[in-house]
């Protein structure tokens, strides 16, 4: 038997093959090096650009009630049934400022927009604003825009239909260094 035939392991005294050592290329282990590190910076600098983001956001002035609920009414409910058009109405509402995440934030107060899709078959609209408004004044402004004109208890949280086919989901208010942060979710017909 030749030398080459023992090294790939043929006719041996088993029956099970050997596998070959092949050295990898350099050029492929300097790719590959260069790839984590230069994916890694990019994962540094889109952490950098997020923060910076919601440290400007933090310092624009919060929104009333029923300015965030009317925003959310203009940019998710006029979209509906796909939000397509929900970037075109953001914009005419101010809210332009894209970040890497998808999240669009507005540049003159502290409000926010995201497009995600699910749960489910459909895509979810939701917003975030910071607000100096009462939580009955927050549920108050909300309930205008449902259908049945009030907030129930749903099987997935609180919230109402708005105009008979999406659903609204009203989250509890999020407080934070004394701050209030309200969110609201609109999920396109399923």
């Amino acid at each position: 038997m030749s030398r080459l035939a023992q090294f790939y392991g043929r006719n041996n005294t088993r029956g099970t093959r050997r596998r070959a050592y092949r050295p990898r290329p350099l050029l492929t282990v300097r790719t590959t090096i260069l790839g984590k590190f230069s994916a890694g910076l990019i994962a540094i600098a889109s952490m950098f650009v997020v923060t910076t983001t919601a440290i400007a956001q933090n310092s624009l002035p919060p929104v009333s009630a029923a300015r965030g609920v009317a925003l959310f009414d203009a940019i998710c409910g006029k979209s509906l049934p796909n939000f397509r058009k929900a970037e075109r109405s953001a914009k005419a509402n101010s809210v332009s400022d894209k970040a890497q995440t998808g999240t669009i934030y507005s540049t003159k107060e502290n409000f926010s927009f995201r497009i995600s899709e699910g749960p489910g078959n459909g895509k979810t609209c939701s917003v975030v604003f910071k607000s100096k408004s009462s939580d009955s004044e927050f549920k108050r402004a909300a309930s205008n825009i449902l259908t049945e004109k009030k907030v129930v208890q749903t099987s997935i949280g609180n919230g109402g239909l708005y105009n008979g086919t999406a659903l609204v989901l009203v989250s509890d208010p999020i407080r934070s260094d004394g701050e209030t942060y309200y969110s609201l979710k609109m999920l396109s017909q399923r």
